[in-house]
């Protein structure tokens, strides 16, 4: 589904989504595309039902514009990183950070999850990869 401000065009978009988003830039989607989890403006996170279009709440933690957002756990967590140097881990039931990865020295840019989704690697421009247990959000 996506958003159109035209109603006679919406069929397949999402309906008026609230709150709106200054810009998204950068975006997950659940396995199943019933959450997507978006960066709306800098620093925060806007949770979305697909299925409603309703915004389910915002995930704020990180200080400096996020770069990238994965999904895990079939879509109930997701993994955020950014300019501040670190990864967070949110439960996306609770809406809450469970873990705050931290030793890049540097903006955290890419960022992806190792088969089962149980440790994630991430790229920073001090030129490091690190691989990192999502349970502990500790680097191994």
């Amino acid at each position: 589904m996506r958003y159109h401000p035209d109603p006679i065009l919406q069929e397949g978009y999402l309906q008026n989504p609230q709150p709106r988003c200054i810009f998204i830039a950068a975006l997950a989607v659940s396995p199943d595309g019933s959450t997507a989890v978006a960066r709306c403006g800098d620093c925060d996170l806007r949770v979305w039902d697909l299925r409603s279009g309703a915004c389910r709440g915002l995930l704020e933690g990180h200080k400096m514009p996020l770069l990238c957002i994965t999904i895990l756990d079939g879509g109930s967590k997701a993994v955020s990183c950014g300019w501040d140097e670190n990864l967070k881990v949110w439960d996306l039931a609770s809406l809450t950070c469970t873990a705050t990865c931290t030793g890049h020295t540097t903006g955290v840019r890419a960022l992806a999850a190792l088969p089962g989704d149980q440790a994630l690697v991430s790229g920073s421009n001090d030129g490091t990869l690190r691989v990192w247990d999502v349970a502990s959000g500790t680097c191994t």
